[in-house]
């Protein structure tokens, strides 16, 4: 008589690491942005808590340590924030522009905005460190996008200068009608950046952005970009 001896079947599952990434993105931007980051994050065994905070405290929390990292940003945040490493392979190009309501005033390269009332937004550095350079008639600073609209709506200021997919979700959101957009007054390419601790990811990360980016998933986030049309 034979015997069989019965062993319970062990099941073991490999929990992927989660990484905590910070962003400044909002709205449609960030929903835009998300699917293409859990991809690169899934490339690269991890899970990612993608968590929209603002723009400072997420920068704050990421040097820290608190978090993992912070981004799409601009390839300035390391000279103030100098525990972040970059990611050095792009994301998103992102633009800048003006509105205004205005059919007389035309707008297509920063010094044609010194001669009017310019609204920015404060805390949005890249905006206001350009416009202070221009130095303009007068400028208004106020913190919310869509106290600005508001106020180019009621004709207090000239015009205003905010991201284009900000700006296109504002227009929309107030449903505001006439306006005029200026051509990109700057154009810069934004980046993953990681804590220090992760420094020995990076090289993993750029890797995956570049396949990521032959395979078309780069491309998809332009074309939302420029066109309004879901990426995904």
């Amino acid at each position: 008589m034979k015997t069989f001896l019965l062993l319970p079947l062990v099941f073991t599952w490999s929990l992927a690491e989660t990484m905590s990434i910070n962003t400044p993105y909002r709205g449609d931007l960030y929903d835009q942005v998300k699917p293409f980051m859990v991809e690169l994050f899934d490339r690269n065994d991890y899970t990612v808590d993608f968590e929209p905070l603002p723009a400072k405290r997420g920068l704050v929390n990421a040097n820290k340590g608190d978090d993992d990292g912070d981004g799409p940003r601009f390839n300035v945040v390391e000279k103030k924030f100098t525990n972040l490493r970059r990611v050095d392979v792009p994301i998103l190009t992102t633009s800048l522009h003006a509105y205004t309501r205005d059919p007389s005033i035309q707008v297509k390269t920063w010094k044609d905005i010194k001669p009017y009332h310019v609204g920015v937004r404060t805390g949005a550095v890249i905006h206001v460190n350009n416009v202070k350079k221009v130095n303009p008639k007068e400028v208004t600073y106020v913190a919310s996008n869509r106290k600005l609209f508001e106020l180019l709506d009621q004709g207090k200021i000239d015009l205003l200068i905010v991201e284009k997919v900000m700006g296109r979700g504002m227009q929309k959101k107030l449903t505001l009608k006439d306006m005029k957009v200026s051509p990109a007054l700057l154009r810069k390419n934004t980046f993953l950046y990681l804590h220090k601790k992760h420094t020995n990811k990076i090289k993993d990360f750029e890797k995956t952005l570049l396949q990521m980016k032959e395979e078309g998933y780069q491309e998809r986030l332009r074309h939302f970009y420029e066109t309004g049309e879901s990426a995904w």
